[in-house]
């Protein structure tokens, strides 16, 4: 299931980057990154994928595609560059980032007490056999924060720390 909205995710977002190319090529590379980043930059839904998902990915492939497409640069241009060239994390941590503020914003700021609680029992006993718990540890491991962070602190946590 998650392979099939993850490749729903990629598909909308390869047909965005292709719409700002086709009607906004001829402007500088500036203006058309910044197009980019409005227009192609949503991905609707990725809080609830499954972020260990190998599709994930493809997405973030399609998404360095097209800033190399915008600025002209060769297909073999480094990944680790992109960021630096489009001014913005790289796709993958943006996708973690949001993730945790959903998770954070279930946690905290739900006003359904079964929201909240179904969320505090994926994450802090689901872990690995729920997406959102598996979620919450891969991301909380891969920068270093521990999963009570999400409790403790305010929600603006997350965006402070990116």
């Amino acid at each position: 299931m998650d392979k099939n909205d993850i490749n729903r995710g990629r598909s909308a977002l390869i047909s965005q980057i292709n719409n700002v190319l086709c009607f906004f090529g001829k402007l500088d590379c500036i203006t058309k990154t910044r197009l980019l980043i409005s227009y192609c930059y949503s991905l609707y839904g990725c809080v609830i994928w499954d972020i260990t998902n190998v599709h994930v990915e493809q997405v973030c492939s399609a998404w360095r595609t097209g800033v190399r497409r915008v600025w002209g640069l060769p297909f073999n241009t480094h990944n680790l560059l992109i960021p630096f060239i489009s001014n913005r994390l790289p796709l993958y941590d943006e996708i973690r980032k949001r993730m945790l503020s959903f998770i954070q914003n279930c946690l905290l700021l739900s006003e359904s007490d079964l929201v909240s609680f179904v969320t505090r029992h994926a994450v802090w006993f689901g872990r690995m056999s729920s997406p959102l718990g598996r979620n919450a540890f891969h991301c909380c491991r891969q920068f270093d924060v521990h999963l009570d962070h999400l409790l403790d602190v305010t929600p603006n946590f997350v965006y402070n720390f990116f």
